[in-house]
Parts: structure tokens; sequence; C-alpha cells
């Protein structure tokens, strides 16, 4: 017996053929990366490689892990520039005469071996010590004593170098090279003093960015304490 559909039957198959006909053409899906799809002789296969063997959003992990060492790195470098500056500022020089850091942190250098080696040059001393808004007897007895390394450690108060274990030679030699060791070493010691002041003065937590056993690096605190 054949059966004669309803009106609203052949209503509803009318609009399933048209909301099929009008409908956008459904994405193909990329297909999966896997070890075996990936030709070894592709220039970027030792990349792709690793991020397959390490899973979904391992090269997401990668980059983020990189940038906030980087931005890690930047902030220690401007805190370690802004000591080297203030030192130079002490000394009379200005970081816009100079063409790159390394040549403004050898000026400063020279500054020092000329106390060093001119121990009674009262005009500098003078300079030095207005600068540092030392009281006139200190100055008087910093000429007296003729003993720079007196002097050095009133600069390395002044900067709050002393409480924190650095030396105005080892900024120097930071600031010098900011890629090198003494930099390297420098810079976690003012990051270690920055989040630690930063504690201090708001009462919790700073963000940090540590790195675990993995060598990642991994942002932490912001706590309330």
């Amino acid at each position: 017996m054949k059966i004669v559909p309803t009106l609203a039957d052949a209503a509803l198959l009318m609009l399933r053929q048209t909301a099929a006909r009008e409908a956008p053409p459904r994405p193909q899906a990329t297909p999966a990366l896997t070890p075996r799809s990936i030709d070894p002789r592709h220039p970027g296969a030792a990349a792709l490689l690793g991020a397959v063997s390490q899973g979904p959003g391992a090269a997401d992990r990668a980059t983020l892990n990189d940038s906030l060492f980087s931005v890690n790195r930047m902030t220690g470098e401007t805190l370690l520039m802004r000591r080297a500056e203030q030192l130079g500022d002490l000394f009379g020089l200005e970081r816009s005469s100079y063409d790159t850091f390394a040549e403004f942190a050898a000026a400063t250098r020279a500054v020092m071996v000329k106390l060093t080696a001119n121990p009674d040059d009262e005009k500098l001393i003078d300079a030095i010590g207005a600068r540092l808004k030392l009281a006139p007897e200190t100055i008087a007895l910093l000429k007296t004593q003729k003993a720079p390394d007196l002097l050095f450690r009133h600069i390395e108060h002044a900067l709050e170098l002393d409480q924190i274990g650095v030396s105005l030679t080892s900024l120097v030699t930071a600031a010098e090279d900011l890629q090198g060791d003494d930099a390297d070493r420098i810079i976690e010691v003012l990051l270690d003093e920055r989040s630690l002041s930063a504690k201090d003065r708001a009462g919790r937590t700073p963000i940090t960015v540590t790195q675990d056993e993995a060598g990642l690096y991994r942002v932490g605190g912001g706590t309330r304490g």
C-alpha cells in the first residue's frame, strides 16, 4: 500500500532539504601530526618531532617559559643599569654622553682608578661628597685621610649596595658586560632584593618567576601575607 505524506510531513521534508543546501561547508579537520607523518628530510622536522613527542601544548609552554625568562632578564638588567647610572651620576658622568652602556661603565671605572691613584684629588672628593650630601666634616676627613676605600664605602652605602653584598668594583664589572657572569650574579641579587622590598612595602608576596628541576619557568607568589 502506498503511503501518501501529509501536508505537515511534506513541509518538514522541504525545510530539511533547504537547510542542507544553504548550510556552509564544514571545514576539513587538520590531520594530526604524528612522528610517522613528519618527513625527517623537512628543514623543520626536528622542531616538529620535538613538539609532537612532548604532547599537545608543548610548544606553547616552551614559548611561555622563554617569554618569562626574557622579561625577568630585561627587568634585572634594568635594575643593574639603574644602579650603575646612579654611580656614574655621583662621579659627574652622564649616560647620554656615551654611545654604549659599556663605554659609560668604562668611564665610571676610570674615575675609580683616578681616585685610587690620586687620593689627594680634593676637587674630585669635594664634588663627590657634595653629590652624596655628606657633612662638611666628613668630606674634610676623607681629604685628610686620603683613603679612597673609605669614600667607596660611603658610596656603596648611599646606593644601598652594602645591604646586598655588592661592591662598586663588582657593579662596574657587571655594567661593562651585561651578558657576563658578574652581571648574572648581580641581576639575581637585585631581583631578590626587589622581591623582598616589595613584600615589605605592600605587605604581600610579590609575583616571581622561578625555575624548577625540569628547567621550566613558573609564576608564583601574589598572595597577601
